[in-house]
C-alpha cells in the first residue's frame, strides 16, 4: 500500500477521534508508521499535534518528543555541509539557524504539553470513571466484516436510520 494512502487513513481516523482521551493507540500506530518510513518532518508534525490534547499516553509522548528533539540536535551537530559563513562565535550560520529552529520547536512542544497537562489534571477524574474503551484492536476476517456491515446497512434501511 502506498504510504500516502496510509497517511490518509490515519488522518481520517484522527479527524474523528484524535482528541479522545483513549485514542493513544491510534496515535501510537501513526507514529510507528512514520518512524518506519523515516519521515522526520512528519514525525515532528505529529509530535506537536499529539501534545496538544490530553490522552492516556501524554507523558509517554512528551518523553518521546524530548528524545526526538535530542536526536535531531545530534544530527545537526554531526552534519558537515561545508558552509563557510560563520557568526562571530565561529558557529556556522546554517547550523545556528537549525539550532534556533529546533529550540523554538522544543519550546512550542513543551508549552503545548503544559497546557494539555493542566487539562489532563481536570478531566482525568472523569475519564477514569468511564468503563468503556472504544479503541480495542481486534482483527476480523473479511466475511465477518462484510456480515457486520450488511447487517448494519439492513437495519438502517429497515428502520430509516
Amino acid at each position: 500500500m502506498d504510504p500516502s494512502d496510509i497517511r490518509r487513513v490515519h488522518e481520517r481516523a484522527l479527524s474523528f477521534v484524535g482528541k479522545d482521551y483513549n485514542c493513544h493507540v491510534l496515535w501510537d500506530k501513526y507514529l510507528q508508521f512514520e518512524f518506519s518510513q523515516q519521515q522526520c518532518g512528519m514525525l515532528a508534525h505529529i509530535y506537536i499535534r499529539v501534545l496538544k490534547f490530553p490522552t492516556k499516553g501524554l507523558h509517554f509522548y512528551c518523553d518521546n518528543f524530548e528524545k526526538f528533539v535530542t536526536v535531531m540536535e545530534e544530527e545537526i551537530k554531526g552534519e558537515d555541509d561545508g558552509t563557510i559563513l560563520e557568526d562571530p562565535d565561529g558557529i556556522p550560520i546554517i547550523e545556528l539557524m537549525k539550532f534556533r529552529a529546533l529550540h523554538k520547536y522544543r519550546t512550542i512542544g513543551n508549552q503545548l504539553y503544559q497546557k494539555a497537562l493542566e487539562l489532563d489534571k481536570e478531566i482525568k477524574v472523569y475519564e477514569a470513571k468511564i468503563q468503556t474503551n472504544y479503541f480495542q484492536e481486534q482483527l476480523i476476517d473479511a466475511d465477518e466484516g462484510i456480515n457486520i456491515w450488511t447487517l448494519s446497512r439492513s437495519r438502517r434501511i429497515l428502520f430509516g436510520l
